[in-house]
């Protein structure tokens, strides 16, 4: 793929032992190494071999503080549970020069725990769209058909949607779709398609009025970005500790599928307000966007220099403590949720071999 001018490429053909060995990172004397992982916890090994010769370590924490304790054990490879990959984060990140977070929040939650953090947010590279009027009921849907995306809960939105609209028509992109479009063909709901994977995304934009957001938890959401820069509303779940909620995102409470098809419908049929929630939305991530590169330069000014990494904090005590308790009893009675359901899964199993 195209890169800048003036930007070298390394390539390491034997990715793993090249890193390993320094042999190749090595001879390009490298000064800083931005360092982005946050699943495999083989490649955190490496820091202690970048510090030990001479170089000093950015690490992005690529994902929201919590994210360890909303992933399902059975989808974490290469290590036994989630405390493990906490136990390395937290063994690790004290080492480096700096911890990049995603969000205020989780920028005090890493400075607690002993580490030299900095909220800088993902750059975007969209151009915001003109904000047109759009009177099509089209509402969207974009991501990986994935347990963290809550799909079957997307479905239940449409269904509560259609009672109350039945003009109002679903499109879902993302991969794999066979399964959630049989769910919906066994479900018999209406007005609603699952495309699977489309390169074409900005046709679907174009078409659409309003983006649905059903995850868990998210990192940064990439694609609320995109849909607002796109012209689109979007109405999600919770998620208090994202950044782009503050773009004039709805937010219903969590799996609330009910609120949510009342505030998806809300946006179709009040276009003014539509259109405000994302001339609202674009002007924020505009905003965002500025802090970006002015603040890695700060960043790396900082750690070149031997200063001290000790920004100030942008995020409330009090309301990263209310966001953590919550956002861990909502973890808690999934899990809850979770045994029940399939506790009552085997006594059906069992009733039917009786």
């Amino acid at each position: 793929f195209p890169v800048y001018e003036g930007v070298k490429r390394l390539a390491l053909k034997q990715f793993c032992d090249d890193l390993m060995s320094m042999d190749k990172v090595s001879e390009e004397r490298l000064d800083v190494i931005v360092f982005q992982e946050h699943y495999n916890l083989k490649n955190y090994k490496y820091i202690d071999n970048y510090i030990e010769n001479g170089m000093k370590v950015i690490a992005i924490d690529h994902n929201t503080y919590l994210f360890p304790f909303f992933e399902k054990t059975q989808h974490i490879k290469n290590y036994k549970s989630v405390t493990q990959l906490e136990q390395i984060r937290h063994e690790t990140y004290p080492k480096v020069h700096a911890v990049v977070t995603l969000s205020p929040t989780d920028a005090l939650v890493w400075k607690h725990a002993g580490v030299r953090s900095r909220y800088i947010p993902n750059p975007t590279t969209f151009q915001n769209s003109k904000i047109e009027e759009r009177k099509r009921q089209n509402v969207l849907f974009v991501g990986r058909i994935h347990p963290q995306k809550q799909p079957e809960l997307l479905l239940q939105m449409m269904q509560n949607l259609n009672e109350i609209n039945p003009d109002a028509h679903l499109t879902i992109l993302g991969a794999p779709e066979k399964a959630i479009q049989q769910k919906i063909i066994n479900s018999h709901i209406q007005n609603t398609e699952a495309l699977g994977f489309r390169l074409n995304v900005d046709d679907f934009y174009k078409n659409s009025s309003v983006m649905v957001v059903t995850s868990s938890y998210e990192g940064f959401s990439l694609v609320i970005a995109e849909a607002i820069s796109k012209g689109l509303a979007v109405v999600s779940f919770e998620m208090p500790y994202l950044v782009l909620m503050s773009c004039g995102v709805i937010q219903v409470p969590k799996n609330d599928t009910i609120k949510l098809a009342q505030e998806v419908n809300k946006l179709l049929q009040n276009e003014t307000l539509r259109q405000k929630i994302v001339q609202e939305g674009q002007i924020y991530l505009k905003k965002m966007n500025d802090l970006v590169i002015p603040r890695w330069n700060e960043l790396f000014d900082k750690v070149m220099n031997d200063e001290e990494i000790d920004f100030a904090d942008e995020a409330k005590q009090k309301d990263v403590d209310k966001i953590l308790f919550e956002e861990v009893d909502y973890i808690k009675q999934s899990l809850k949720n979770l045994r029940k359901e399939k506790l009552k899964i085997k006594r059906e199993h069992r009733h039917k071999e009786i």
